[in-house]
């Protein structure tokens, strides 16, 4: 599948969605947000830890005129492939 910008393999093709907060101002978890399941591009799946976080969506404070919720999913998708 080729590398990502940090030139590790990419391996993860989907995993579990964490949200820290969404638009209805509620946090969104899987797993009470303590463990990600990773769908890999071999076919198997992996529970990874995610208790620092790194593999949920953060909150994001933006402009009340910004009608765009921006988040860097590749970074998500970076530290899910080091799994």
């Amino acid at each position: 599948m080729g590398k990502n910008p940090d030139g590790d393999e990419v391996t993860a093709l989907a995993l579990d969605v964490n949200v820290e907060l969404s638009f209805d101002g509620r946090s969104r978890y899987n797993h009470r947000g303590l463990r990600v399941n990773i769908l890999f591009a071999d076919s198997h799946a992996a529970t990874a830890n995610n208790q620092d976080g790194v593999l949920s969506i953060p909150v994001v404070t933006m402009p009340p005129d910004e009608s765009v919720y921006r988040v860097d999913v590749s970074s998500i998708f970076k530290h899910a492939d080091r799994k």
